[in-house]
C-alpha cells in the first residue's frame, strides 16, 4: 500500500511540474529554480564561492512586507 502512495505522489509532482512548465517551454523559460549538481558543497561563511557562478539565478517579485520599500521587492535565488 505504501508503494502505491509513493508512486502516486511522485506522479503528482511530475504532473504539476509539467503543467507549470507548459507545452513547448523549457524549465529555464518558465522561471523554475533548477539546482546545479556539484562535487563539493559551498562553504557557508558569508563569502561568495566561485562555484555559485555555475548556478542559474531566478528573480521572484515579493510584496506585502512591512519593512520593504513601497511594500515590495525582488528576491534572487540560486540553487546548488
Amino acid at each position: 500500500m505504501k508503494k502505491i502512495g509513493l508512486w502516486a505522489g511522485a506522479f503528482l509532482i511530475f504532473a504539476a511540474a509539467g503543467a507549470w512548465i507548459g507545452p513547448g517551454q523549457t524549465a529555464e523559460e518558465s522561471g523554475l529554480l533548477i539546482a546545479v549538481k556539484t562535487d563539493t558543497a559551498p562553504v557557508l561563511d558569508g563569502k561568495v564561492d566561485a562555484i555559485w557562478k555555475k548556478a542559474r539565478e531566478i528573480t521572484i517579485p515579493v510584496a506585502g512586507g512591512a519593512n520593504l520599500h513601497k511594500g515590495a521587492t525582488e528576491v534572487a535565488l540560486k540553487a546548488l
